[in-house]
């Protein structure tokens, strides 16, 4: 994993704080280093290209669009919670670093009054009109195909 490391160190900036470090040691081509970064008074187009550099099959442009969306359409910079990325690093069979993947997350409740302002449809367990606090964080995680939203 010292190419890993490499990766971290030549694309982040002071700035990008790391928050959390997790080990997923299954045995076998499935294990994986997690590292996760914060991104105080982060620009969506900043961190899109941070994650885009650092992970080749990113979209930086779903991922500016998807924080632009998010904060109810602020560019940034996120003064409130701040966003966060997850790096995901895996070995492939011959030892060598795959391609490293990414997820976004971003506290929509920070940024929306009202779960009704940026909710996903197919999750409505309520009326949206009750209030915030459905949704606390909104992850985003890109293929080389599309990107994939989850809630939480």
């Amino acid at each position: 994993m010292d190419d890993a490391y490499e990766v971290i160190i030549e694309s982040t900036e002071p700035t990008d704080i790391p928050f959390l470090f997790a080990l997923n040691l299954n045995p076998g081509p499935n294990s994986r280093v997690k590292v996760y970064f914060e991104h105080p008074n982060g620009m969506a187009v900043d961190i899109a290209a941070k994650l885009a550099a650092i992970c080749p099959e990113t979209n930086p442009k779903e991922v500016e669009r998807f924080l632009v969306t998010m904060s109810g359409g602020s560019p940034g910079p996120y003064r409130g919670q701040p966003a966060r990325t997850c790096i995901a690093f895996k070995m492939g069979e011959d030892g060598s670093l795959k391609t490293p993947q990414e997820t976004m997350y971003f506290p929509i409740s920070e940024y929306n009054p009202h779960d009704q302002e940026r909710s996903i449809n197919v999750l409505k367990k309520r009326l949206l009109e009750a209030g915030g606090d459905l949704h606390s964080w909104v992850a985003f995680k890109t293929t080389k195909m599309r990107g994939k939203v989850f809630t939480f």
